[in-house]
């Protein structure tokens, strides 16, 4: 009878330092900054200084990079986006009036942006 639990010994040492080794896979979320997929074309500028600066870093950011926007702004910038859409409007007192988002005769509370997940592969 063969048994499962006995501990085989190597035929031989491996020949290089990574042979042998087991090789680690680490999957991890990440999320981009993009249009929302109905967005026109040429409807695709920035929102508000905010969705230009993420525009212009064009990266991957973690669930924690989001949160720590979100402390920052004093909003949640998952929910939110961008927020309102900035079309360069002033009040009576020079500040800027942001725009609803309004698409179809419904108002959003968000910008024509989304967080669009991406699966992150990292071999070691």
């Amino acid at each position: 009878m063969f048994n499962f639990f006995k501990k085989s010994k190597p035929s031989q040492e491996p020949s290089n330092k990574n042979e042998g080794k087991e090789e680690r896979t680490q999957i991890t979320v990440g999320y981009t900054y993009e249009y929302l997929d109905e967005v026109p074309v040429e409807e695709r500028t920035p929102c508000n200084a905010f969705c230009a600066k993420l525009e212009e870093l064009s990266r991957v950011y973690s669930i924690v990079d989001i949160e720590k926007m979100s402390t920052r702004l004093g909003y949640s910038v998952w929910d939110r986006r961008g927020g309102w859409i900035d079309k360069g409007d002033k009040d009576e007192n020079g500040e800027p009036i942001e725009h609803r988002y309004v698409k179809d005769g419904v108002e959003y509370y968000h910008c024509k942006h989304q967080w669009v997940s991406k699966v992150l592969i990292k071999k070691n």
